[in-house]
């Protein structure tokens, strides 16, 4: 004795396989047009004969045919598989849903900030999936965690050097000092040398604008900048910066982010031979035909444009 109908748990999937089923012919068709598997279309249509206590299907030559109740319940149901269909996956001649991927991205905070949040706020509510991991001081491990695909892109304000990799320059921006308003030691800044003896508040680590700072001043025969405070956030370095007379070293296109939202002041370098700070992004050579790769390129390229930074 067949169950009863209240006890039939209804599955989509059960309308779908006798549909595809009335389309083609056959279950090894209906198997083909859904993308399952035989067994899985004979035990869905198992299951409504049961509870319909009709063979759904009779054998004619080489094909099956439906009997009157599958051609009632084809016609009945047709429509409301159109519907969830549309809901589902948008109307005929609508563009199909983006494909799901992950984004695994090694970065310095700064570049987090200006290249990483943009490329969020453009991915779907659900299906892809971003994964960060913070730049390591180590850059051998860095560039091991791309080789071993634990991430598809660096993003760091030092090049990759290897020739099995990609460094792709995406922007530069000059290198600038960053004060309080009204810093009383900083009234007319002109060179890396009045600077030379501040307090500073910095991030210690890779792709640091005082490491940069480093590598400008040492061939002249400066001291290299004392660091007196270190703090993870630049909110928190920026924040502490305006209420105090440290400084801190800043790409300016970072500044001139916060500068609407936290009083401070921005001093430009008047001396001709500090260079700007550049933007890459490193990735392997043989994944640069990979959609991963060209999705994050063209977002980082396209933010880049958006906050007009030169990649030269």
């Amino acid at each position: 004795m067949s169950a009863p109908v209240s006890e039939f748990k209804f599955d989509f999937n059960h309308l779908k396989a006798l549909h595809a089923i009335i389309s083609t012919g056959t279950v090894a068709g209906a198997a083909k047009l859904l993308g399952v598997s035989s067994s899985a279309v004979s035990q869905n249509m198992t299951r409504l004969k049961t509870v319909l206590e009709d063979p759904l299907f009779y054998r004619s030559g080489q094909r099956l045919k439906p009997t009157a109740l599958a051609l009632q319940l084809d016609e009945q149901f047709r429509p409301l598989m159109t519907e969830l269909g549309n809901i589902l996956i948008g109307p005929p001649g609508s563009p199909a849903p983006e494909t799901a991927y992950t984004y695994k991205i090694i970065s310095s905070e700064l570049l987090e900030y200006l290249m990483v949040l943009p490329f969020a706020t453009q991915l779907p509510a659900s299906g892809s999936r971003l994964m960060m991991q913070p730049e390591l001081t180590d850059s051998e491990a860095n560039l091991l965690n791309l080789r071993n695909r634990a991430a598809d892109v660096l993003l760091t304000l030092e090049p990759a050097t290897e020739s099995s990799f990609v460094t792709e320059r995406i922007f530069s921006t000059p290198l600038v000092v960053v004060s309080r308003k009204n810093h009383p030691g900083i009234e007319h800044f002109t060179s890396l040398d009045q600077i030379q003896e501040m307090s500073f508040v910095e991030r210690a680590g890779m792709s640091s604008p005082l490491k940069y700072a480093h590598y400008l001043a040492t061939p002249w025969g400066h001291e290299k900048i004392t660091i007196d405070f270190t703090l993870q956030s630049i909110t928190n370095r920026l924040t502490l910066v305006s209420q105090t007379d440290l400084v801190m070293l800043s790409p300016e296109v970072i500044a001139r982010q916060f500068s609407n939202h936290i009083p401070i002041q921005i001093h430009p370098f008047s001396d001709q031979d500090i260079r700007p700070v550049h933007a890459y992004c490193v990735y392997l050579k043989s994944r640069r035909n990979d959609t991963v790769i060209k999705k994050l390129r063209e977002s980082f390229m396209a933010t880049a444009n958006t906050l007009s930074l030169t990649p030269v």
